[in-house]
């Protein structure tokens, strides 16, 4: 894993995706701070998610939830102008 800074980072970007793509984890510093990790993303396109918020939480930059999140209520559909044209319309 190499760390880099923002300003050799912009100036080598291609580089630096060339080599997460291939399976190498960059560090990004700025002001001596760790602010950012490029990785690549799996085959199927997608990078694991889990598993980068279970490496944050054992950091301790987050904490998991204990229980599995619920899922959102339906939406519902309301007849009418839409409420942020109201809104915008009484700004003024």
């Amino acid at each position: 894993m190499e760390t880099v800074g923002v300003r050799a980072l912009k100036a080598n970007l291609s580089r630096y995706l060339h080599r997460a793509h291939h399976g190498e984890e960059i560090r990004v510093v700025s002001r001596g701070q760790v602010v950012a990790r490029i990785v690549g993303v799996r085959a199927n396109g997608s990078s694991s998610a889990q598993v980068a918020l279970e490496e944050l939480a054992d950091l301790g930059l987050i904490e998991l939830p204990e229980a599995p999140m619920r899922r959102l209520p339906k939406l519902i559909r309301a007849e009418g102008r839409p409420l942020s044209r109201i809104v915008s319309e009484q700004r003024r």
